[in-house]
């Protein structure tokens, strides 16, 4: 059962919850929940301030009407919750978060295979969990904040 706290430290390969705060060196902003429930995040995505649908489980990220001036970073095979493979064209896309600048590689929600049309993406977009290869997060479900630390720059 996860409680009220959850860490998500990618490079220790770390999942903590706890009914006790858990301490990461961040700022800590304001979440909100999707009619799934999923959580969203404001941040930059390729010159874009929305909120974000942040999925530790996503290995890709995808958002609706990518830019495509950023630099192609080749094609990627992917499979989500739908059991298909796909190819998409992704790129690498700057994205900053609470002032913070890193990338992802990220494709057009069109290109997500898994139903026609990008309909498989929220339309906040999906930001995987790249995102969390450049932040120690931690989420208080119950206050619906996020503190994140700055980890390093990695794609």
């Amino acid at each position: 059962m996860l409680r009220r706290y959850t860490k998500i430290d990618y490079a220790a390969g770390e999942i903590v919850t706890s009914d006790e705060p858990i301490k990461v060196d961040g700022e800590s902003v304001p979440v909100r929940r999707n009619h799934f429930g999923c959580f969203l995040v404001k941040m930059s995505v390729g010159g874009k301030t929305h909120d974000y649908y942040i999925d530790t489980a996503a290995a890709y990220s995808y958002v609706h009407d990518l830019d495509p001036a950023h630099e192609s970073a080749g094609t990627i095979q992917d499979n989500g919750f739908s059991g298909r493979t796909w190819s998409a064209p992704v790129r690498r896309t700057p994205c900053d978060f609470n002032g913070h600048p890193f990338e992802i590689l990220c494709a057009d929600a069109l290109d997500n295979g898994q139903a026609p049309g990008g309909k498989a993406v929220p339309p906040e977009g999906v930001i995987g969990y790249e995102f969390f290869k450049n932040f120690v997060v931690v989420i208080d479900r119950e206050s619906l904040t996020m503190t994140a630390e700055k980890t390093r720059e990695i794609i």
